[in-house]
């Protein structure tokens, strides 16, 4: 059995060059074609995010006695651990509306981790003054407060924006999501903020070809993960499975279906 220190810290090049090392230790020969790497990576590093944030395939299933539970083994904010993998990926835009109260969503959205915008109030006071008042100014000021923008489905949306008991204002405003378009009421809500977690900027392993026409890493134009440094043995791990599968080593495959399971 490979033991292996959980805090490995690697560049994108070094994880390949372990990643190698890997798979000839469970015999699978292992060399993958440079041109294929940044695929590996980008692929690893996405699998790692939908498994943290919500990953249904681990919903349990209903029995004869049991409803299925919509909670997987683990999801986003389970854990302050969890919350960790995943807020290199975090991140918050102010939206654009048109006069129909529509946005579009962020072109690197993937899952909505809130939403919120500005309440703002207004209140008029007139000062005390020596003619008690008479001849005074007004003062009118205004606050600004932090309100949650309450997203709906499109059908129950509908309904709550056409409720004569609880209909949207600007201190409880609505929203829904169709296609690649946000839908807020009232219309003229104030800086309309999206939190979100965005798609990975993805991994690239670039390389040149040294005099005897073999490929080198070259740091200048590739980029690592941007997951957390403790996670990157796990991602080599889920790469030495698309290993096992592509060359079809039983050994490969199974060593990592092992340390996905156990953890790294």
């Amino acid at each position: 059995v490979l033991f292996i220190h959980k805090s490995v810290i690697m560049n994108i090049g070094e994880a390949f060059q372990f990643l190698e090392y890997l798979a000839n230790k469970t015999g699978s020969g292992g060399y993958i074609q440079p041109e294929q790497r940044t695929m590996y990576a980008q692929q690893a590093e996405m699998e790692f995010f939908s498994t943290y944030y919500d990953n249904v395939k681990q919903y349990s299933k209903a029995t004869k006695d049991v409803r299925a539970s919509k909670s997987p083994l683990f999801g986003y904010a389970d854990s302050q651990r969890i919350d960790d993998n995943l807020r290199p990926y975090m991140t918050s835009k102010l939206l654009v509306l048109n006069a129909n109260g529509e946005g579009a969503l962020p072109s690197d959205y993937l899952h909505p981790t809130g939403f919120f915008a500005t309440y703002q109030s207004s209140t008029s006071t007139i000062p005390d003054s020596i003619d008690c008042g008479f001849g005074a100014t007004k003062v009118k000021t205004t606050s600004e407060t932090l309100v949650r923008v309450a997203f709906f489905l499109p059908d129950t949306f509908g309904l709550r924006v056409g409720s004569a008991s609880i209909p949207p204002t600007l201190r409880y405003p609505v929203a829904k999501m169709e296609g690649n378009i946000i839908t807020i009421v009232p219309k003229n809500t104030y800086k309309p903020t999206l939190s979100y977690l965005r798609k990975p900027l993805g991994a690239i392993y670039n390389y040149t070809l040294n005099e005897s026409g073999d490929p080198v890493y070259n740091p200048t134009g590739s980029r690592d993960w941007e997951a957390p440094v403790d996670c990157h043995l796990e991602l080599i791990i889920k790469m030495l499975g698309y290993v096992g599968i592509h060359v079809r080593d039983n050994v490969a495959s199974e060593y990592s279906a092992f340390k996905n399971q156990q953890g790294t």
